[in-house]
C-alpha cells in the first residue's frame, strides 16, 4: 500500500462555496492528475467524482473502490456525454446535468439509470444544484 503524500496547492481563491448541510461536503481532494474530487455522504453513499478528461462520472465507495462508472451510453441519446453538474438528493439518487444533450441523467445509488429528463427547458446546463425542498436549479 502506497503511503499518502501531502499535496501543496499554490494559487488564488477563485470561488467560495457555502453550504448549510452539516454532512456536505465530507471531503474535498485533488488527485495526482490534478482533478478535483468532492464527496457527498448525505445518506452513507459515496464519493462522487467527475473525471474532467474522459467526461465519465465515477462513483467510489467509502472504502475507496470504484462502484460504477457512467459515460451516458445507457441513456441512448446519440450525442456525446458531457457531465457538468452533479448532485444527490434525499433519496440517494445521483442527478447529472448533461451539457451536450440538454438533459438530466437520474441514477439510483447503485448506478442504475432511472430516467433521462429532457422536457424541463434545459439548454446547455453548466451546473446543477438542489435546494432544501428538493427542487433543482441549473446554470
Amino acid at each position: 500500500m502506497e503511503k499518502s503524500k501531502p499535496l501543496h496547492i499554490h494559487g488564488i481563491v477563485r470561488d467560495t462555496v457555502t453550504t448549510t448541510c452539516p454532512l456536505w461536503p465530507s471531503g474535498i481532494s485533488v488527485t495526482r492528475g490534478r482533478e478535483l474530487i468532492y464527496s457527498d455522504d448525505n445518506s452513507d453513499t459515496v464519493d462522487i467524482v467527475r473525471d474532467g478528461k474522459s467526461l465519465i462520472v465515477v462513483l467510489v465507495g467509502m472504502e475507496g473502490r470504484v462502484r460504477f462508472r457512467y459515460d451516458g451510453k445507457p441513456a441512448k441519446r446519440g450525442m456525446s456525454f458531457d457531465s457538468r453538474g452533479i448532485v444527490t438528493d434525499d433519496l440517494s439518487q445521483i442527478i447529472v446535468a448533461d451539457f451536450n444533450i440538454d438533459c438530466l441523467h437520474i441514477r439510483d445509488k447503485n448506478g442504475h439509470l432511472l430516467r433521462c429528463v429532457n422536457d424541463c427547458g434545459l439548454e446547455e446546463p453548466n451546473g446543477l444544484s438542489l435546494e432544501v425542498r428538493g427542487n433543482y436549479g441549473w446554470d
